[in-house]
């Protein structure tokens, strides 16, 4: 449910999205004691701020799963979600700032080596963004490609870091 798409389709009504990358688990304890919890934090302070329910969410949910094999869970903050699909559609730009192509083969390694070390959800089908660019940074900057593309790439890719990375930071 946490995916880019999820966000562009609710973006317009709400500040923050809560859910999981990929499927709950089916624990039924745990799922009431989340929301038993979570309902508790709000009656307890019901003048939170929609960030703050957003991070108490994260962190009851992460309080009541802890244990299970794999769960996930998140809260994203949808006013920069325009920002980063705006520096994702400009990673093709990294390919081609080297004007004579020279390294364009090593940047498709690159970028097929951090697309497959990437974590994975729903079925494989989506991929962990901050992962895939964190990864993909650091293999461009360790290579031996031309600086300028480095350049590019480490300015796009870090954009894309910060418009995930702390999204419950306030603006």
């Amino acid at each position: 449910m946490a995916s880019l798409e999820a966000g562009l389709q609710i973006k317009d009504y709400v500040d923050y999205m809560v859910a999981s990358e990929d499927t709950v688990p089916g624990n039924i304890l745990a799922a009431h004691l989340f929301h038993k919890n979570l309902i508790s934090e709000l009656i307890n302070n019901l003048d939170m701020q929609s960030v703050d329910l957003a991070k108490k969410a994260v962190e009851v949910y992460e309080r009541t799963h802890k244990g299970e094999l794999d769960y996930t869970f998140s809260a994203i903050n949808l006013s920069r979600l325009k920002d980063l699909l705006d520096n994702l559609n400009r990673v093709p730009e990294i390919f081609n700032s080297d004007p004579l192509l020279e390294d364009y083969d090593k940047l498709v390694n690159i970028f097929l080596e951090a697309r497959s070390s990437a974590r994975e959800y729903f079925r494989d089908r989506m991929v962990d963004i901050y992962e895939f660019a964190c990864t993909f940074e650091k293999l461009l900057m360790k290579s031996d490609i031309y600086s300028l593309t480095k350049e590019l790439g480490s300015e796009i890719l870090t954009s894309i870091k910060q418009a995930i990375k702390d999204p419950l930071e306030a603006q």
